[in-house]
């Protein structure tokens, strides 16, 4: 599934996430190769807050994709034994 964040805004919901301080956040960031200042964190921390519905959509739209593939798989499968 592609995300409609940065692979930094990820690693900021991720320290989000593990309810991490300002100073862990930072530290687990540089730990994961992401060597970022202070404003930039909250400016990525902002960004990752303002778009939760946008995410949202985006999450349940790859998942009724995701559901529709199975339920046509299936019934392919069933089409296909009727056949043989």
């Amino acid at each position: 599934m592609s995300s409609i964040l940065s692979d930094t805004e990820q690693a900021v919901v991720q320290t989000l996430t593990m309810r991490l301080n300002e100073k862990q956040a930072l530290l687990f960031l540089k730990q994961n190769a992401i060597d970022i200042s202070r404003q930039t964190y909250f400016r990525h921390k902002k960004k990752v807050e303002s778009l939760k519905w946008q995410r949202l959509m985006h999450i349940a739209e790859f998942f009724t994709d995701q559901h529709f593939q199975k339920i046509d798989k299936l019934e392919l499968v069933e089409h296909l034994m009727w056949i043989e």
